[in-house]
């Protein structure tokens, strides 16, 4: 994980991250490229969180680039055993799987790693918090915008809701019953009322507080779906080259707009933060759009997934082709153009 000065663009510091061996290949997917990953990053932009071994999360200061501490999510043996059985011999993939984030105000960081017992920590000191107790393998899990809540999701895409100052469950969202060992993706609103879900064509809006499904969005197979900033439109990205995405009420669960074909899916959508630009991307490039007409704005033909808007909407961060990341500066007020 390199860290870098972006007034210069001169690397400030390398993370060490996991040994660069077979058990860490196999654990990726059985993928030998080197790609993209996520980077979790407090609020405050002053710490940055790398896995380091199957149970050992680092939390690095961002400045100096040197540990704080670390955070040891403990599950009382280590993932080798389980990996290199279900590659050899077909079995279930009940494999240690290290995923963490912080929450959005800050204060807390969350580990998974595909056992039964997520855990919450204080980000200040390192504190365990929380330890969840689960009847199932959780392998993917999120705050939710306050920050009160950890929602987690198993392997047989069951998702609960749990507190996170006591680890005591509040609900449950979703029920287990997608073929198995597959995972629902997920996303919250930004006030934490509404989550979305989607999944292989099955894509829902759900009430948080009352864990009640509001709406199951008709033909709305997608890749991704995103939330926009004020709350009252869900984008999903499109799963075929019919569209490049589209927008739905999440007061009414209807279609606003269909985003016109771009001849191919879109891996991934994301709003500005004042919700003025949308960018879908996709392995032949990322297109800015006009979320209240549909309307194209530019075409950046270089670029590729990922994608992350500044936070003054002045910059968009994305992927490039090969070990590259491209910034490109967006006009205020004004329409942007690939040539430019």
């Amino acid at each position: 994980m390199r860290l870098w000065d972006v007034q210069t663009w001169k690397e400030k510091a390398m993370l060490t991250g996991r040994k660069n061996n077979l058990e860490t290949k196999l654990k990726t997917g059985f993928s030998f490229e080197e790609e993209f990953g996520p980077v979790p990053i407090n609020p405050e932009g002053t710490l940055v969180l790398a896995e380091r071994e199957d149970d050992l999360v680092a939390v690095a200061d961002i400045a100096s680039g040197h540990d704080r501490f670390t955070l040891n999510h403990d599950t009382r043996g280590g993932g080798t055993k389980e990996v290199f059985k279900m590659a050899l011999f077909g079995r279930a993939p009940h494999f240690l799987a290290l995923q963490t984030g912080f929450s959005d105000d800050g204060r807390l960081i969350f580990t998974i790693n595909g056992d039964k017992s997520p855990k919450i920590w204080n980000a200040a000191t390192g504190v365990l918090q929380a330890s969840i107790q689960n009847n199932e393998r959780v392998y993917r899990a999120s705050f939710d915008p306050t920050g009160t809540r950890l929602l987690t999701v198993e392997q047989q895409g069951g998702m609960k809701l749990w507190n996170t100052e006591t680890g005591t469950l509040i609900g449950e969202i979703a029920k287990k019953g997608f073929t198995e060992y597959v995972m629902k993706s997920f996303e919250f609103s930004r006030d934490g009322k509404c989550v979305a879900t989607f999944l292989l064509g099955d894509t829902r809006i759900w009430d948080v507080q009352s864990g009640q499904l509001k709406f199951k969005l008709p033909d709305s197979e997608t890749t991704d779906a995103l939330f926009s900033p004020d709350g009252q439109w869900l984008v999903t990205g499109s799963h075929d080259n019919r569209s490049a995405g589209k927008i739905w009420s999440v007061e009414t669960g209807e279609l606003k707009l269909a985003l016109p074909s771009i001849a191919s899916k879109s891996t991934s959508v994301e709003f500005n933060n004042e919700g003025t630009i949308l960018a879908t991307a996709n392995d032949l490039g990322v297109k800015l759009w006009d979320p209240k007409t549909g309307e194209l704005l530019a075409t950046l033909n270089d670029a590729r997934y990922p994608v992350a808007f500044s936070s003054d909407g002045r910059i968009l961060v994305t992927g490039g082709r090969k070990d590259t990341a491209l910034l490109w500066e967006i006009p205020l007020q004004s329409k942007t153009d690939s040539s430019q």
